[in-house]
């Protein structure tokens, strides 16, 4: 019973504190003071902090911290709810621009636990070393804020750190010597993230990873370095960034040690000769990008066994030897974005592929693919855009379209013949539709206008016939609009009605194009520059206009 008594007793002092802490302000004079000079030292400025912030989060958060307001309601702003410390600053895309002197203010919060200063500019100044005045510190992000010069060796004696991001928007203005590195790797025990994307490391030893201690590491990003097979020993690892890096000769046969890999970015390196098989035993990988490589060798049909894989990046390696898509790939089944373009694929597309149920984005364009565009293509709930541009497709697009979120579509620069299919006017989310150098025949169909978001159609160099359907009037979006059209019944530009159109470019036949006064005349293509004033006077209830009674109109 007294027990219980003693108990009640300590819950209500513990409430009766939570309630006087609400009635006042939380954060302490000396620090409150120390962020408003703090914030003195920057101008808002908006290019700042242009990419690649996420909107609803980029916009200046120091530009409304007031006086006699408790800071620990500032944005940005997160303080411990029992003494009233601030422990956390995020002012990432904050449109920051100016410099972080040495004595700055921001120093004396002492019990500051998580920094994130990224995407900021702060004028090619160099990291301060006082960063390792803050002892608590676990988390310190100054990634794309333009900082220069030499990262202080002070960063590396941040002990209790796990997420150190550090690197900058350009590279080489950010260099890290051999001396810190090894601090960073040998001192941070702790260390969970370690992003150094962008900072110029070569002068680094190469043999700096060799004594690595970082037993709890799960991502890294590393710039102008060899691959490191020292990684065989971060158990943990499961984000491996190695992109842009120039790393040259093949990937490591016995790749799979990292067994734990989740995202491997091998992309815009000089890789060359095969991909190895062993590729295909990273059970646990979600994303493979390899794109833009010097690979000329094959790739391998393992990577079909990666049946947790979400994201595969081939595209831009055209040096493979020329093979067909495996099927195989039809067993990944998670697949939401193929990037396979410029890969010298050969053959027809693969029936496997209909089994990729998940795709969102699936680009084999500028390849040497034959036959027909398999109906499956149309049929992907989830796919958003298509792009089969640029290679050797032949027969007719497929009537049905029950993809009904596409937003892109590319087929030109093939061999398809055929209509135009008259279900693309369900496509309510499309806004890109390119059909240019083909074969297709017939005429443009009216439900094209039906497509409320379409701001480019592009098919011309077809064989489509007719005139343009009054319904494209209808596409007050529409940008770009480049068709080919028989225009004897002189109703070429129809499409004005309603528009805001930026470019037309109408291709005549040129027995007609002989009719126009010279000075409109131009060997076979009429291009006009519509603004929005030029359409204000033509509503939908005007009388169609010919070709020769717009030009003179809008002259």
């Amino acid at each position: 019973m007294g027990r219980l008594m003693w108990c009640s007793q300590l819950l209500c002092r513990q409430l009766v504190l939570l309630l006087s802490l609400s009635c006042a302000n939380l954060c302490s004079h000396d620090e409150s003071s120390a962020l408003l000079r703090f914030k003195q030292l920057f101008s808002f400025v908006e290019t700042a902090s242009d990419y690649p912030c996420n909107t609803q989060l980029h916009y200046p958060k120091m530009k409304y911290w007031k006086e006699d307001t408790d800071c620990c309601s500032w944005d940005g702003i997160t303080c411990d709810m029992v003494t009233g410390h601030v422990i956390g600053l995020d002012l990432s895309c904050s449109w920051l621009y100016g410099r972080i002197p040495s004595n700055s203010s921001l120093f004396l919060l002492s019990h500051l636990q998580k920094l994130n200063l990224a995407l900021n500019d702060f004028n090619l100044s160099q990291i301060p070393s006082d960063f390792v005045r803050f002892p608590s510190l676990t988390h310190l992000n100054l990634s794309s804020s333009n900082f220069s010069g030499q990262v202080p060796l002070e960063i590396s004696h941040l002990s209790k750190l796990t997420l150190l991001h550090i690197g900058s928007l350009y590279h080489g203005v950010l260099a890290l010597e051999t001396l810190v590195m090894k601090g960073l790797v040998q001192n941070m025990s702790h260390l969970q993230e370690l992003s150094l994307g962008s900072v110029n490391m070569s002068t680094v030893a190469l043999d700096t990873l060799t004594n690595i201690n970082l037993p709890s590491l799960k991502f890294l990003r590393l710039a102008r370095w060899e691959f490191p097979r020292q990684l065989y020993n971060c158990t943990k690892l499961q984000v491996l960034h190695l992109s842009s890096n120039y790393l040259v000769g093949p990937i490591p046969d016995d790749i799979n040690r990292i067994s734990g890999l989740q995202f491997l970015g091998l992309g815009y390196n000089n890789f060359s000769g095969d991909i190895p098989p062993a590729i295909g035993r990273l059970s646990e990988l979600k994303v493979l990008n390899l794109y833009q490589n010097e690979f000329n060798g094959t790739f391998p049909v393992e990577i079909g066994d990666l049946l947790n894989l979400q994201v595969l990046g081939l595209s831009y390696n055209d040096k493979f030897v020329p093979a067909k898509i495996p099927v195989e790939f039809g067993k990944l089944k998670n697949l939401t974005t193929l990037y396979f373009a410029e890969a010298n694929l050969i053959g027809e597309i693969p029936d496997s592929s209909n089994n990729l149920l998940s795709l969102e984005y699936l680009d084999l364009s500028i390849n040497h693919l034959e036959g027909k565009i398999p109906s499956w293509a149309f049929r992907f709930k989830n796919l958003t855009i298509l792009s089969l541009h640029r290679n050797r497709l032949s027969g007719k697009i497929p009537e049905t379209v029950e993809t009904l979120n596409l937003v892109e579509i590319h087929l030109s620069m093939n061999n398809l013949t055929g209509l135009v299919p008259e279900d693309f006017g369900k496509l309510q989310n499309l806004q890109l539709l390119t059909l240019f150098s083909n074969q297709l025949s017939g005429e443009i169909p009216s439900s094209i206008g039906l497509i409320p978001n379409l701001k480019v159609f592009l098919v011309f160099n077809n064989n489509l016939s007719g005139v343009l359907p009054p319904e494209l009037g209808l596409l007050s979006k529409l940008e770009v609009l480049e068709v080919p059209v028989d225009v004897k019944e002189s109703y070429a530009l129809v499409c004005i009605l309603r528009c805001n159109l930026i470019d037309i470019l109408v291709r005549c036949i040129q027995h007609f194009v002989s009719q126009l006064p010279m000075s409109m005349v131009l060997p076979r293509v009429v291009g006009f520059k519509l603004s929005g004033k030029l359409c204000n006077g033509v509503t939908a209830t005007d009388p169609v206009l010919t070709v020769t009674q717009m030009l003179r109109k809008h002259g």
